[in-house]
């Protein structure tokens, strides 16, 4: 199986959130990241997997903003 099948993403990425619960620990964006992203699957393409998982009631509670353009900070 590739390291970017949805299906491959969804399992590590369900497993890691899975681990969080279980421990009662607490979820980091960068640990999750270092988890789910190899050098074969870029942000954006986790990002539309969660987005995914979301529509399939797999995961709740994301919120997805779209950047806001022509912003200067």
């Amino acid at each position: 199986m590739a390291k970017d099948d949805y299906d491959y993403l969804v399992f590590k990425a369900l497993t890691y959130l899975y681990v969080c619960f279980r421990r009662r620990g607490h979820f980091e964006t960068s640990a999750f990241l270092k988890k789910v992203i190899s050098s074969e699957v870029s942000e954006d393409y986790v990002i539309d997997v969660l987005r995914f998982m979301t529509r399939e009631e797999l995961i709740d509670g994301l919120n997805f903003v779209a950047p806001r353009m022509g912003c200067v900070d």
